[in-house]
């Protein structure tokens, strides 16, 4: 399912960036999307990089075991 909307999301995220830009700024748009779509990737990692730093083994462990147990319940 996730694969699913990844891929519609990202098939729209296109048709939109075509449908606003005019043929001259096209090329802009699409580098400026792309660009910010890529740090968003690296900041996102970095931080969780930082985070889980900090963070102890065992509150990692209860923290992915409450997470993976809620998704057990639904």
């Amino acid at each position: 399912v996730c694969g699913i909307s990844a891929s519609t999301l990202w098939v729209a995220q296109g048709a939109y960036t075509s449908t606003v830009a005019d043929k001259n700024s096209k090329a802009e748009l699409f580098g400026v999307f792309w660009a910010l779509m890529m740090s968003s990737q690296i900041l996102g990692n970095l931080l969780i990089t930082f985070v889980l730093g900090k963070m102890s083994n065992f509150v990692y462990f209860m923290l992915l075991t409450i997470l993976g147990c809620r998704y057990l319940l639904i």
